[in-house]
């Protein structure tokens, strides 16, 4: 499968794009359902939604998928262009000392992938290391890693 397999549609982020020789995917099946109440969003007829049925049913077969449990003091590193990942429901206790403490950061480094300028959209910029997020500049952050 190559770029002229892909089905483009102007400025609407799809599930998958490629830039130069790299196949970029940002699946998500809710924002797909969701933004078909728009009108000029692509339509999703039978033979679509049975494509986005047997992504998720290959998506959730225990044969292509690697689950892990997080223990405090793990990380974990996944690009959000090359590699899908999603998080299983959980419920939080109700007691602030026992809940989840959870940080999360967004990176877009040097040599990262070019990505198709329609995700401009979602992250302001596809300039390589400025795709939104928060911009310290000189200074240094500070997190705690205390919940």
């Amino acid at each position: 499968m190559g770029p002229a397999n892909i089905v483009a549609y102007p400025n609407h982020l799809a599930e998958f794009t490629w830039s130069g020789q790299q196949l970029t995917c940002m699946y998500q099946r809710q924002y797909i359902e969701s933004a078909s109440r728009f009108a000029d969003a692509p339509t999703i007829d039978a033979e679509y939604r049975q494509a986005l049925d047997l992504f998720d049913e290959l998506l959730n077969d225990p044969r292509f998928y690697v689950q892990m449990t997080f223990e405090p003091g793990d990380m974990q590193f996944v690009h959000n262009h090359s590699l899908l990942h999603d998080r299983t429901r959980f419920v939080d206790h109700l007691d602030p000392a026992a809940r989840r403490h959870l940080l999360r950061l967004w990176m877009s480094l040097p040599g990262d992938r070019e990505l198709d300028p329609v995700f401009a959209q979602r992250y302001g910029s596809t300039t390589v290391g400025d795709r939104g997020g928060i911009s310290v500049g000189n200074a240094v952050p500070i997190i705690s890693l205390e919940p």
